[in-house]
């Protein structure tokens, strides 16, 4: 049973680290555009072509590191682009540690198994 248990909340842990993984790349993507729905969005959705050589416009980059900047010196969490990404990689250990009990219990019940026949 403990085999069983340990495995579950490995499962547990990598389900849960996926989610939140999903939730703080939402806060990176969103980090630095604006949150006021009546603001358009001045390049459209798609990025600009260019041919080879020629230096693409600057797609309001400055605007976009200072929105960032402004956000979080405000603590705003979609502004919070380093916690963000800090978030993101602590979910990543998270992740990878609820994989190995997983690995474990599944290295362990294989061996009983084994040494049961």
């Amino acid at each position: 049973m403990l085999i069983n248990s340990a495995m579950n909340e490995g499962l547990a842990g990598m389900q849960q680290s996926q989610k939140k993984m999903m939730q703080v790349a939402q806060d990176i993507v969103r980090a630095g555009l604006p949150t006021d729905a009546s603001t358009p969005n001045p390049t459209g959705w798609l990025a600009p072509h260019t041919n080879a050589g020629t230096a693409a416009p600057d797609l309001n980059a400055n605007n976009t590191v200072a929105a960032a900047a402004a956000g979080a010196k405000s603590g705003d969490a979609t502004g919070d682009l380093v916690g963000s990404l800090i978030e993101q990689k602590r979910q990543q250990v998270l992740f990878d540690a609820s994989a190995n009990v997983v690995k474990a219990a599944n290295n362990t019940l294989g061996r009983l198994i084994d040494d049961l026949s």
